[in-house]
Parts: C-alpha cells; sequence; structure tokens
C-alpha cells in the first residue's frame, strides 16, 4: 500500500481544452444537473467473518439495491442519501466507500487515459486537496508509487481545463482509494473518514477493548432486546454495553462523530440533519423501558473510563458502573437476563497459565451458582479456558480482535 504525499507539478503532454473557471456556483449547477440524482454504487468494508451481518444492516436500509456480499464487505447501490445514511447507521461496517470507476488496466497510459476522463470535480471540489491510497495485488501494475503518480498526473491534467491544480497530501481530508486485483482497477473516494468503529465517545479507553464494530456485530448477530437485565462483569470502558444500548435504544452508531463527507462539494447538511432525526428502523423493539444494563470491573481506572464515555453518549442514567471483581459477583437482579463478557486474554493478563486459568475457573463458579438459566456472550482467545465456564453452548464465532485470533461462545449457564 502507498499513500503519496507530495504535490505534483509535472506537466503532461496531453492536455484537455481549457474550459471556463469553475466557480462555486458553476459547481453547484454541475453537481445537481450530473450528481444528485444519479444512482451511485457504494462499498461497505467490514472485517472477515462479519459481511452476512453487515448485509443484513443493509437490508433494514430502505432503497438500497443490487446488493451482493463479497469478501470483506458488500456492494450494493442507490441514491446519494444512501451515502449518509450507511455512515449513519451501520455498526459493522469498516468503511463506506463511493465508486468512481472501474475498468481494466493494464499499463500506464490506460490508467492515465481512463483517469483523465473522469468528472473529478463533482467529488473532490474546487483545488482539491487528495490523499491518495493504493493497494496492488496479481497484476501487470504492481509499483503502488507509479500507481499512485499516475492516478495523481491524471487528475491533475483533468483539472487543467479548469485552470485549477491539485495538491496530493498525507493529511487530505478527501482520501482515493485505488485496488488493483488481477489487472482489474477499482476507483473509490472514502466517504467516512476515520474507521468507524471510532463512534466518537470513547475519550477514555483501556487495554485490549473489543472493537465497536466486532461488538456491534455479535450482538445483532445474538440479539439482546428480549432481556430485562444485560451484565457484563469485565466491562473495561463499556464497549458491549454501549453497543447494547444503542441497538435497544436505537442510537444511531455515527451520531455523535464527523465525516470526510462533510468537506465534499456534494454535501448537503439540511440533508444530513433530517436523516440524523429519523426513525430508521423497522426492527426497533418496542418494550426497552424495562432493559437495564450493568458494568463491573475489577479496576476503578476502567469504571472510570466507562463512567466519562458514558456521559459523552448521554447514557449515564441507562447504564451503570460499579468497581467489582467479577469472581465474587453477586445475582442481585430477579428476573433471568443476559451476562455478556469479554473475558481478560492476550495484554490484558500478565501472570502465570495456571493463574489465568484460575481466573477462569473462579469466574466460572460465580457463574454457576449465582447466574444459572441466564444467556451468555463469552469472549476469550483460549476455547479451554472458555471451556471452563458452565456454559451450554449454542453458537460460537471466530474473529480476529487487534490481531489476536479470539472465540465467542453464545449459550445458557448451566
Amino acid at each position: 500500500m502507498n499513500r503519496v504525499h507530495m504535490k505534483n507539478n509535472n506537466k503532461t503532454q496531453d492536455q484537455p481544452s481549457t474550459e471556463s473557471q469553475l466557480s462555486t456556483r458553476a459547481l453547484e449547477r454541475r453537481i445537481k444537473r450530473r450528481f444528485l440524482k444519479e444512482v451511485h454504487s457504494f462499498f461497505a468494508s467490514c472485517s472477515q467473518g462479519f459481511e452476512n451481518i453487515l448485509a443484513q444492516e443493509l437490508k433494514n436500509i430502505e432503497g438500497v439495491t443490487n446488493l451482493v456480499i463479497v469478501e470483506g464487505g458488500v456492494e450494493y447501490s442507490g441514491e446519494l442519501r444512501l451515502m449518509y445514511e450507511s455512515n449513519l447507521r451501520l455498526r459493522t461496517a469498516n468503511r463506506i466507500l463511493m465508486r468512481i470507476a472501474s475498468f481494466n488496466g493494464k499499463s500506464y497510459p490506460t490508467l492515465f487515459n481512463k483517469v483523465r476522463t473522469k468528472p473529478w470535480e463533482l467529488y473532490l471540489g474546487i483545488n482539491p486537496e487528495i490523499n491518495i491510497n493504493v493497494t496492488a495485488k496479481q497484476s501487470r501494475l504492481h509499483h503502488t508509487g507509479n500507481i499512485a503518480k499516475t492516478i495523481a498526473d491524471g487528475i491533475k491534467n483533468y483539472y487543467q481545463r479548469f485552470n485549477q491544480d491539485i495538491s496530493v497530501k498525507e493529511d487530505a481530508s478527501k482520501t482515493i482509494f485505488v485496488r488493483f486485483f488481477d489487472d482489474a482497477c477499482t476507483i473509490s473516494l472514502d466517504t467516512s473518514g476515520e474507521h468507524l468503529h471510532k463512534r466518537g465517545y470513547k475519550s477514555h479507553n483501556v487495554d485490549a477493548p473489543i472493537r465497536e464494530t466486532y461488538a456491534a456485530g455479535l450482538l445483532l448477530k445474538y440479539g439482546v432486546e428480549n432481556y430485562n437485565t444485560i451484565v457484563d462483569p469485565f466491562c473495561g470502558s463499556g464497549t458491549l454495553l454501549f453497543e447494547a444500548a444503542s441497538i435497544v435504544h436505537s442510537v444511531q452508531a455515527g451520531s455523535i462523530r464527523d465525516f470526510a463527507f462533510f468537506d465534499f462539494a456534494f454535501f448537503n447538511k439540511g440533508l444530513w440533519e433530517k436523516i440524523k432525526k429519523e426513525n430508521p428502523a423497522r426492527d426497533i423493539p418496542t418494550k426497552i423501558d424495562h432493559i437495564r444494563f450493568f458494568g463491573f470491573d475489577i479496576e476503578e481506572k476502567a469504571i472510570e473510563a466507562a463512567r466519562s464515555n458514558s456521559k459523552k453518549l448521554e447514557m449515564d442514567e441507562l447504564i451503570s458502573f460499579q468497581a467489582q471483581d467479577a469472581r465474587i459477583l453477586k445475582n442481585r437482579w430477579e428476573n433471568k437476563g443476559l451476562i455478556l463478557a469479554n473475558l481478560p486474554y492476550g495484554i490484558r493478563l500478565s501472570g502465570k497459565q495456571e493463574d489465568i486459568r484460575q481466573l477462569y475457573k473462579d469466574f466460572g463458579e460465580t457463574l454457576r451458582n449465582e447466574f444459572k438459566g441466564w444467556t451468555g456472550l463469552f469472549i476469550s482467545n483460549s476455547i479451554p479456558y472458555l471451556q471452563l465456564l458452565p456454559v451450554k453452548v449454542k453458537n460460537s464465532f471466530q474473529f480476529s480482535n487487534g490481531g489476536i485470533k479470539v472465540t465467542a461462545h453464545w449459550g445458557s449457564i448451566k
């Protein structure tokens, strides 16, 4: 992968004819006439294994067409408002890309000529600063630096018709993703900016948390709406509980964060604010008033982080956090509920293997004595340790969290 971050002043030999200067008003007219009413193609990327969950999320958004599940994400089409809705509502997506072009590119002249014909002003605006992100596999064009330079030259050539220039900078707010695979080139515009697991509420974190997109994916897969009480004995900074509460109360995943598309020429702030206020769900639970959320952690600093994050999400009255050792947790709730536990593993544990094993055994005894009949979601990198817990496993799911292969067990506590 390569990112270009230099200003490109090379003059190309084949320059397009010069048009009039592109003013802001002229650009607005072009966007309205040639862009807003078109059907656009998008790609929502996700981590491996979560594709079907992401696809189901997309099916719950009105207007999605041509949905195709591929490795690492979902391709789909629709009106421009889907760009807003996808970034706002998808809980398991990593990034939303808007497709600009797809073609076979077996030579640099072909690549250059394909790029220079695209209406870049509609995507990038006036005198744009851009970042170019390139990956290339199994293709004749494989030097990512040369590919990025050719892309930049093609865009620069296009803008010369407006007597304008482009700047290519690593910290630019507009990023173009270029992917070569088996000589097929796909060029996309990143509409998200920061990775979508960054919800915008975490000013405080702890070691080895579960990523928000993974937490949401597991909770969507197994369901959280049918439990009156949801408890996390190893809550850390609160990720599992925040994602569970957001699903139950239909809090949009991206409701308090910024996106790359805020800087796009075609960004419609009025439409964005309208979409944020809409109630999207066909599957919003109706009986949610009695669902209670409780988080516990042995580390006081983790509880402080969770409380701070909770305030930013305005969930401080919805979720209770308390410092407590999970091994001696008592069941203080009448109804059978749901246990969520991202158990200690990786850098969260520094003790001897026997001490780690004992932790799981002690927690298993607490589950057996206090929470028999409850449902549980238990996550760990060790299946043998998970088997120490008194759980009748109904389903297992494997994924990678922070580069560590982990397993989630879903089942009833016995």
